[in-house]
């Protein structure tokens, strides 16, 4: 087991998007694509949230009736 946890962090140093993250300097509010991909996760992460709380309060009141 401890080659292969020697072997990973050698892969991990060695790996292109290690590289290519360190190059590049941009904070992501200033890329354009990355502020739209944030701005329209939002309403979909609050739709699987309200959902999952909705049936969650169903689910729990059904507890009480059995």
């Amino acid at each position: 087991m401890p080659r292969q946890a020697e072997d990973v962090t050698k892969v991990a140093a060695e790996s292109e998007v290690q590289r290519l993250l360190s190059l590049d300097t941009t904070p992501w509010y200033l890329k354009k694509n990355l502020r739209s991909l944030y701005l329209f996760l939002i309403p979909a992460v609050l739709g699987v949230e309200m959902t999952s709380g909705y049936d969650g309060s169903i689910l729990y009141a059904q507890e009480w009736r059995i």
